[in-house]
């Protein structure tokens, strides 16, 4: 997450694998005693917090997406004040989907959005190259 603020986002990109996989590829060779939830709980972490760049001030949502040059898109869906969004973030653009429950206001960068019926589509302000 501190790599992506940082704008670090090789190395965010390695320790986003290395968390994901660790499971997968029984790194500590020790899958069979379980799973390693908090590198699952950090993956999940690492993709919201810091490639969507989602924070919450002054109780509204904040967002500074970006991802990596090597995916198509990333998607994932949030509840917040009772309302549940559907955010899909692509190379060049932002696509805000409100899913179920009232209008809510957020920021994309600086920009202040509100989300209701129609999604709200915007551009990413930083824009990875492979």
């Amino acid at each position: 997450i501190v790599a992506c603020y940082l704008g670090y986002y090789n190395d965010a990109y390695g320790y986003l694998k290395q968390a994901s996989r660790m499971d997968l590829d029984n790194y500590n060779k020790n899958v069979g005693s379980g799973i390693h939830a908090a590198c699952s709980g950090g993956a999940y972490q690492m993709l919201v917090n810091g490639y969507a760049g989602l924070r919450v001030y002054d109780n509204k949502l904040h967002f500074k997406p970006v991802i990596d040059p090597k995916w198509t898109s990333l998607e994932f869906k949030i509840k917040f004040k009772g309302s549940l969004l559907k955010i899909k973030i692509y190379k060049d653009r932002t696509v805000y989907t409100l899913l179920e429950g009232k209008d809510i206001s957020l920021y994309h960068g600086d920009k202040l959005l509100t989300i209701s019926s129609s999604p709200v589509e915007e551009p990413n302000s930083i824009i990875l190259e492979a």
